[in-house]
């Protein structure tokens, strides 16, 4: 997360509470509530509010089974593994919190899996977010996307530090529906060509 989206956030809220004190106090007095006032808590009202991209995350929540396939190179063999997946939404609806075990995968020694994640719609930007950490690594993935017009998929883009090329990469996510018990993501990176190529595939199925 970027410095300046928690410094507006965490203004914002200390914004929103202090207004909303005034308010109250002048509520409580009789007073009449100053149209400035009431303008900035309507703005905050209606942004806090969740709204259907949220209820989109809601269809992630819960228990999953979930069988993964990964390649190290473009049209290499793939190394299967499987892990448990569980989902919820929290503060209010606003945010789902995913959390997800497995038995270790091949490439990472005998270290099973772990991992944990949060996504969420930001009502301003009109972007969903997404924040990813895992014990196979020691970094926080940050990613923005947009859902398409049917309402199916969710397309997430970002980058981060490859240690073996030290430079930035590029990464996409795309989480799809197929129905209300199953769901699918995938992970793409660039190949040697430039070209975005899938080198993680996931199905999800409701446990």
């Amino acid at each position: 997360m970027k410095w300046r989206t928690l410094f507006c956030g965490l203004v914002g809220g200390a914004t929103l509470t202090l207004a909303t004190t005034q308010v109250l106090s002048q509520q409580a007095e009789g007073q009449e509530m100053p149209e400035e006032a009431r303008a900035m808590v309507e703005m905050w009202t209606k942004l806090a509010t969740p709204g259907p991209e949220h209820a989109r995350l809601k269809e992630l929540a819960g228990d999953w089974k979930q069988r993964q396939e990964w390649m190290m190179e473009p049209g290499g063999p793939p190394t299967t593994s499987e892990s448990e997946g569980e989902s919820e939404m929290i503060l209010g609806g606003r945010f789902l919190l995913q959390r997800a075990k497995g038995a270790p995968m091949p490439m990472f020694g005998d270290q099973p899996f772990e991992g944990i994640g949060l996504m969420g719609f930001d009502n301003y930007s009109k972007k969903y977010m997404s924040v990813w950490a895992d014990n196979y690594g020691t970094l926080m993935m940050y990613m923005e996307g947009q859902g398409d017009a049917s309402g199916k998929e969710i397309t997430f883009d970002g980058d981060f530090n490859d240690p073996m090329t030290k430079s930035k990469k590029k990464m996409r996510w795309v989480y799809r529906t197929v129905s209300k018990d199953k769901y699918e993501f995938e992970m793409f990176e660039p190949g040697p060509d430039g070209k975005m190529w899938r080198s993680f595939h996931m199905v999800c199925d409701r446990d």
